[in-house]
């Protein structure tokens, strides 16, 4: 398989989204249930913190609640997104195999791994949310997280265990750690935040706790762009593969 540079893996994973946007526009609308969920959690915090509205009583909008609500459900949504990733990852698979991806085989697939999936996804959560508390050890967040990127594309093709996922993804990040933040930066961070963005510049203009209306525009949004973020991070999962398996024969290989 050929090693991509930046422009032809955004390239490739453009024309697969467009070639199969149905499929993955598919997988992408699990966020909409998904965002169901952040809306019911995000409705019992501001219940249990008695708060009627986003605004205060001098009319300014009140910081810190948008900054509680938005910040539940981007955690919520990343349940969302490890499912994404999962089953497009499983697609390509399926692809390279000769065979016809479908909702249905890589809803099975993703079921299959699905405890591997939780214990990596847990495991990165909590590793990065300890490390973020203490203002010094950010950094280190940042860079676990960018070594651990690859561990659902792991479970997923090499159906691994969650410590085994973890340290392969690691493994295949080692002495390439820049170009990949960078390309996760630039895509997978993109995708991560047009969601928020989007919640919280409908909430400040609306002035109230339409959390309902804020998180399904949210979850439409993320259904059209997160499949495409997936399919890049696969991609570059597979020249990683490809650059630390060199020319062995078993080196999965992904459908362009």
């Amino acid at each position: 398989m050929r090693r991509r540079a930046w422009g032809q893996l955004l390239t490739t994973a453009w024309r697969m989204y467009t070639r199969r946007w149905p499929l993955f526009i598919g997988f992408g609308l699990v966020y909409l249930p998904v965002m169901l969920l952040a809306t019911a959690a995000q409705w019992l915090v501001v219940t249990l913190a008695d708060l009627t509205t986003l605004t205060g009583p001098d009319g300014d909008h009140n910081a810190l609640t948008v900054l509680v609500v938005v910040l539940l459900g981007d955690t919520i949504s990343l349940l969302a997104y490890v499912l994404v990733l999962a089953a497009v990852s499983r697609s390509l698979d399926t692809l390279a195999r000769g065979g016809q991806p479908s909702l249905r085989d890589a809803a099975r697939a993703v079921g299959h791994e699905l405890g591997p999936l939780t214990g990596v996804s847990a495991r990165i959560a909590v590793v990065v949310a300890l490390l973020v508390i203490p203002v010094i050890t950010a950094p280190l967040a940042v860079v676990y997280a960018v070594r651990r990127a690859f561990a659902v594309p792991v479970v997923m093709a090499e159906h691994r265990t969650v410590s085994g996922a973890l340290r392969r993804s690691r493994e295949l990040v080692r002495g390439r750690w820049w170009p990949v933040a960078l390309l996760l930066v630039l895509v997978a961070g993109l995708g991560a935040v047009t969601g928020p963005l989007v919640g919280i510049v409908i909430l400040l203009v609306s002035g109230g706790t339409s959390f309902w209306l804020i998180n399904l525009i949210a979850g439409l949004v993320y259904a059209i762009t997160i499949p495409y973020v997936a399919l890049v991070i696969s991609y570059q999962y597979a020249d990683l593969t490809a650059r630390a398996m060199s020319d062995d024969d078993r080196q999965p290989e992904l459908v362009s």
